[in-house]
């Protein structure tokens, strides 16, 4: 029995390590053929660029958009990466970890749910040449972080350890207002068809997720005024390819998804 098991992890680990081989040629190659023909970085991965600058010379105001840094999670971790390296190399590389950690939560989530090995890998090499994989990671995409975390936080979730979950969760609203809130609409969603009798622990949620929340930019709202980023027209466009979103997914496959999540959600209850 232990040897079968080993068996297991052992060809797990080769996969895992097969489908990120792919994503980081797939992560790279762009990088590698602009460098070869002297192009530069995409104006997203500059803008943010050009952020974590900013907060490394200590404003929290853009001069060249006029308008406050906020949300300010992604320029402060570029800041940070930027205290070891160039900025525009920092950029370049979270981008490549973050879509590295994503296939990798996406491949022990589906194994969470007993999917087989094979279609492990094939789901994670279809992820991997999607654009919208390319979208997030290629550069740097302000929905890079949000979108890992809240991977991360519904592996938490799967697995029954609430407290990182949690943890996750709230950091969302750090990267991303719209995301976070769209998130805390899925959970309601999760909670009121699959476990009704966890009200409680939604409540529990939203209101830890709304005090980091007001406690982390209360400050820069009271001084500079709420950011245009609250005004949300467009942004659920973006995620719809046919309504003339970047990021490729199609309303049909958004609700076979959703459908797909809570069949396989009841088959592994059962």
């Amino acid at each position: 029995m232990s040897k079968l098991k080993f068996s297991r992890l052992k060809n797990d680990a080769r996969a895992i390590i097969f489908v990120l081989i792919i994503a980081l040629f797939v992560l790279l190659a762009p990088h590698i053929m602009n460098y070869i023909f002297g192009a530069g970085l995409n104006s997203e991965s500059s803008y943010y660029s050009r952020l974590g600058k900013n907060v490394l010379d200590g404003k929290l105001f853009d001069g060249l958009t006029d308008r406050v840094i906020s949300p300010y999670g992604l320029p402060f971790v570029i800041a940070l990466f930027g205290l070891v390296m160039p900025l525009k190399i920092a950029s370049i590389v979270l981008g490549v970890i973050l879509g590295l950690l994503s296939v990798y939560l996406f491949f022990i989530i589906l194994r969470k749910f007993k999917v087989s090995l094979a279609l492990r890998v094939m789901s994670c090499v279809v992820l991997v040449l999607s654009p919208p994989f390319l979208y997030l990671f290629y550069g740097l995409n302000k929905y890079a972080f949000p979108i890992v975390l809240g991977l991360l936080a519904f592996y938490f979730l799967i697995n029954e350890r609430r407290n990182l979950f949690v943890l996750s969760f709230t950091f969302v609203g750090l990267f991303s207002f719209e995301v976070l809130f769209l998130n805390l609409f899925l959970f309601f969603i999760y909670i009121l068809l699959i476990k009704r009798g966890e009200f409680r622990f939604f409540l529990r949620v939203l209101l830890i997720s709304l005090l980091v929340f007001l406690i982390s930019y209360i400050p820069i709202f009271w001084k500079f005024g709420l950011p245009e980023i609250f005004i949300l027209d467009g942004f659920f466009r973006n995620f719809i390819s046919d309504l003339g979103g970047k990021f490729g997914l199609g309303i049909f496959g958004v609700l076979i998804g959703a459908v797909g999540l809570v069949f396989s959600w009841k088959d592994k209850k059962n």
